[in-house]
C-alpha cells in the first residue's frame, strides 16, 4: 500500500487527510471513558469536555452554544433537516410542502426528498441555482477539512431549534438537549471542534490553494487537449472540473492509467464507480 507521501492526492472534496493536531485531540479524549450523561465524576468530566468543544464550535460560527448539535455525519444532518422541515410544514400548514432543489444535489439531500415525494409528503420543484443570501442551518462535516468523519448541525435561530426539538429524526435518551438521541462520541466531537478552529485560523491559505489550482488548470489547457469548466465562476479554491474531449478513453480509464502517481475522482465519492447522467 502506498504511503500518502508517495503520490499526489487530488481528492480532498471526497475526504481530507486528518490533521496531526486533530489526531492528538482525538487520542486525548479516547482516555475520557465516561458517558457525558452520567452524574458521577468521570461522566461529569466527559460532560465538561463536551461543553468546551460545543463552546469552541459556537464561537467559531458566532452563535449560541445550544445552536450546535453534534451528529454522526453529513448524511444524518441532511436527513434531519429535511425530516424536521417537512414535518413542521405538515403540522403548521396541513398540506404538502413544495420543495425546490436541483438534480446536482448531494444524494444525502436529493434521495430523502425523492423518498418523501414517493410517499406523497411533498412535491419537488427545480429552479436554477442561485447564490444564497442567508441561511437557517448548515451542515459541517469534519472529514472535508482535516477532521474525523463526524458532523455538526449549525443553526442560526430559535425557530430551527424549536423545529428540531419537536421533530427529531432519532428517538432515545434525549441527548444533545433532546435534539439528537444517542451517546455523544466525545473523541470524534473533539476532533471536529479542533478541525473547525484550525480551518478558520488557516483561511488565508485558501489564496495559495487557489493559485496552485489555477496553475494546474493553465498547464493542462496549454499542454493537453483539455477543457476547464467554471474557470471564470466563483467556486471553492481547491476545486477544478476538467475534461479531455478528444481522448478515446473514459475518465475512469484515464485515472486507472495514472494509478500510483496521483489520486483523483470522476465525481462524488459515493458514485465514483458509477456513470450517472443528470438532467439539469
Amino acid at each position: 500500500m502506498l504511503a500518502p507521501e508517495d503520490y499526489i492526492y487530488l481528492d480532498h472534496n471526497a475526504t481530507t487527510p486528518i490533521l496531526p493536531e486533530v489526531v492528538e485531540e482525538v487520542q486525548k479524549n479516547l482516555l475520557i471513558h465516561g458517558n457525558p450523561s452520567s452524574s458521577h465524576e468521570i461522566g461529569l468530566k466527559a460532560k465538561s469536555a463536551l461543553g468546551g468543544y460545543r463552546k469552541l464550535v459556537s464561537e467559531a460560527f458566532g452563535i449560541k452554544t445550544d445552536f450546535v448539535t453534534f451528529m454522526s455525519g453529513g448524511t444524518e444532518v441532511n436527513n434531519t433537516i429535511i425530516h424536521m422541515s417537512v414535518e413542521n410544514y405538515w403540522e403548521k400548514v396541513g398540506e404538502k410542502p413544495f420543495v425546490v432543489t436541483s438534480e446536482i444535489e448531494h444524494p444525502s439531500i436529493l434521495n430523502p426528498l425523492k423518498n418523501l415525494e414517493k410517499k406523497g409528503k411533498l412535491v419537488i420543484g427545480r429552479i436554477p441555482l442561485q447564490k444564497p443570501y442567508s441561511f437557517d442551518v448548515i451542515t459541517v462535516t469534519g472529514h472535508k477539512f482535516g477532521g474525523p468523519a463526524i458532523a455538526a448541525m449549525i443553526s442560526t435561530n430559535s425557530r430551527v431549534q424549536s423545529m428540531l426539538l419537536n421533530h427529531p429524526l432519532l428517538f432515545g435518551g434525549g441527548q444533545e438537549g433532546g435534539k439528537r438521541s444517542g451517546t455523544e462520541n466525545l473523541p470524534m466531537i473533539a476532533g471536529l471542534s479542533v478541525a473547525i478552529d484550525l480551518a478558520l485560523k488557516s483561511a488565508s491559505d485558501f489564496d495559495k490553494v487557489r493559485e496552485v489550482r489555477d496553475y494546474l488548470e493553465s498547464q493542462l489547457l496549454e499542454k493537453c487537449p483539455a477543457k476547464s469548466f467554471y474557470s471564470n465562476s466563483r467556486r471553492l479554491p481547491n476545486t477544478a472540473s476538467i475534461t479531455f474531449p478528444n481522448m478515446e478513453i473514459t475518465a475512469g480509464e484515464l485515472l486507472e492509467e495514472c494509478r500510483g502517481t496521483f489520486a483523483a475522482s470522476t465525481g462524488a465519492a459515493c458514485h465514483a464507480d458509477t456513470v450517472v447522467y443528470v438532467e439539469i
